[in-house]
């Protein structure tokens, strides 16, 4: 009898889990594209701040407007043209903008290219570089080999990446979507345990260690 209750709470583990999975991938991935907004707005305003070019700045205007508008097409045309003519922050801003684009319209395999080609071009500042890196293992976390992203996850682990938290994470939620359930917990567990870490991750962190029966300290 008991072997029959064993079983039944290891399916209901595995149906929370499956949850989890599918709630965090969604929201890393959402996560990390406002973070492409909100951080790139910074950088672009300060960009305009210094004096840019107005029409570049007008440029990347109109083409985030088309994409709130639902206008992929048009827009993406005027992203990849700022991308590669243009002469200030805006032409970064807009290769992350047209790789999300690519990504939100199906195509994840050409985000992943663009985005692959941005964090090899030493002319884009690291942290973009290294930003680009994530947001393409966020794609890839789907369905990509798992050898391939976590090794593309690694080259963010280092205690000076400012990504650095957030690969920690998508490393756990890799470990939690090949079913290594002790190292996901493992790796939970240093995330949840970790003060330096954003409050919103350490939370998330216990409650998929809930879920696996972990206590966190």
């Amino acid at each position: 009898m008991s072997d029959i209750f064993r079983e039944v709470d290891e399916d209901v583990r595995k149906d929370q889990l499956t949850s989890l999975w599918k709630k965090y991938g969604v929201f890393v991935i959402a996560a990390a594209v406002a973070l492409v907004l909100g951080t790139a707005a910074s950088v672009a305003w300060r960009e305009y701040q210094a004096s840019v070019r107005t029409q570049e700045a007008q440029a990347y205007l109109d083409a985030i407007t088309a994409l709130q508008e639902s206008d992929t097409g048009p827009a993406l045309g005027q992203l990849g043209k700022l991308a590669a003519d243009g002469d200030t922050g805006y032409a970064t801003l807009a290769r992350l903008q047209e790789a999300a684009a690519l990504q939100r319209s199906g195509d994840g395999q050409a985000a992943v290219a663009s985005y692959d080609t941005m964090a090899e071009d030493d002319d884009v500042p690291e942290i973009y570089r290294d930003l680009a890196r994530l947001l393409a293992v966020l794609i890839l976390l789907d369905d990509g080999a798992s050898e391939a992203v976590s090794a593309r996850v690694n080259a963010l682990l280092a205690p000076d990446n400012p990504w650095r938290f957030n690969a920690r994470e998508v490393d756990a939620i890799l470990a939690l979507r090949d079913g290594n359930r002790e190292a996901a917990a493992n790796k939970f567990k240093s995330l949840a345990d970790d003060n330096e870490a954003p409050a919103g991750m350490r939370s998330r962190a216990r409650q998929v260690l809930a879920v696996l029966g972990v206590a966190a300290e």
